[in-house]
């Protein structure tokens, strides 16, 4: 999606250019977080999704004040984006 745009529940997913580390990107984020990557936002970075590339499942956590998991694999984010993106935000 281009830069500054979002779809209706205000998640705009990253061209793969633009996948960054969530440590490079939030150094105050622990260095155990350094597997984890930035491949959406929400609402123009209120917090951002990232997948934990080390794990074969691929879980999925937004990262703001603190991690907070939203999906065991990158498969079930994208169901429930598909299926129920009203609730994509919320722990599961």
């Amino acid at each position: 999606m281009p830069e500054n745009t979002m779809d209706k529940e205000l998640v705009r997913f990253f061209p793969l250019a633009e996948l960054v580390s969530v440590t490079a990107e939030e150094p105050r984020i622990e260095a155990v977080h350094r597997d984890w990557y930035y491949f959406a936002e929400w609402s123009l970075w209120a917090h951002g999704f990232a997948i934990n590339v080390s794990d074969a499942r691929g879980p999925v956590a937004i990262f703001g004040d603190r991690p907070l998991h939203v999906a065991d694999s990158f498969e079930d984010f994208l169901h429930r984006y598909i299926h129920d993106p009203a609730h994509i935000n919320e722990s599961r």
